[in-house]
């Protein structure tokens, strides 16, 4: 099993009702940096980035969450923080 440090849930205002959700897993060997984004309820795309230590994947985790939420960003989408949960919750990815 592994453990969730971090998650975050964010969405936008847009017709097709954009997501992305992040997270900080704790693995065996180190961490991953997870998300999953998409439109409505259908995950369109996935990715993780391991770092050796939490420092790094938090360091990482808290750019991406600063990127997505920046209301200046050139993206149209502009995020905004639905959920967020600080602390250890387990998970069977």
């Amino acid at each position: 099993m592994k453990e969730v440090l971090h998650s975050t849930s964010l969405k936008a205002e847009s017709p097709k009702r954009a997501f992305y959700n992040l997270a900080i897993v704790k693995i065996t060997d180190g961490y991953l940096v997870r998300k999953e984004s998409g439109a409505g309820s259908k995950v369109l795309h996935r990715e993780a980035w391991f770092r050796d230590s939490f420092q790094d994947a938090l360091k990482l985790y808290e750019k991406i969450l600063r990127e997505k939420t920046n209301p200046r960003r050139k993206s149209p989408r502009k995020y905004t923080i639905v959920s967020q949960n600080p602390g250890s919750l387990s998970c069977s990815l």
